[in-house]
């Protein structure tokens, strides 16, 4: 005989370095949109990603992160899928192709190195051939202490964009 399971579980304490834990309440209400999303017949993970409940999501989700974070409009939102390190290599050829388009010009990144994943994404721009510049780099201090934007190196006017991860 298989055995009966539930949804329920007693909230646990979890110290692991990561991912970090989730409200029970959250991995439910993700595991009855899994099977039927919004009360239709299909799971979130089985519909189109250019169906209406699918661009719903991401608006939504953006509409508010945006809200959250107190993003301005002069900002965009991206949702990359592959991982940190892919996303490294989209954000470079995308901004600068944006930067080349509206200017006529290749222009150059500038990075705030305040950890190891932007120093690994500085590393790639570079790889990729771009110019890059460092306006601030905090490994010195083991990346602890992060100055403020007023002791960073000027940006040049030429930047594409300022790459900065928190």
């Amino acid at each position: 005989m298989s055995e009966q399971r539930t949804l329920e579980r007693e909230e646990p304490n979890y110290f692991g370095a990561g991912p970090a834990l989730l409200p029970t309440s959250v991995l439910q209400q993700a595991a009855y949109d899994l099977i039927a999303y919004e009360g239709d017949n299909i799971g979130i993970g089985e519909i189109s990603h250019r169906s209406k409940p699918a661009i719903k999501v991401i608006d939504d989700t953006k509409a508010n992160l945006t809200k959250l974070l107190n993003i301005p409009d002069t900002h965009e939102v991206f949702f990359m899928q592959g991982g940190g390190t892919t996303g490294f290599s989209s954000i470079a050829y995308n901004l600068f192709a944006n930067y080349a388009k509206k200017t006529g010009k290749k222009g150059r990144a500038a990075y705030a190195i305040t950890g190891s994943w932007s120093k690994k994404a500085s590393e790639e721009a570079e790889r990729l051939g771009f110019d890059i510049d460092i306006v601030v780099n905090t490994k010195a201090d083991n990346f602890g202490n992060t100055p403020p934007y007023s002791e960073w190196k000027p940006i040049a006017k030429d930047t594409a964009y300022l790459y900065v991860c928190v």
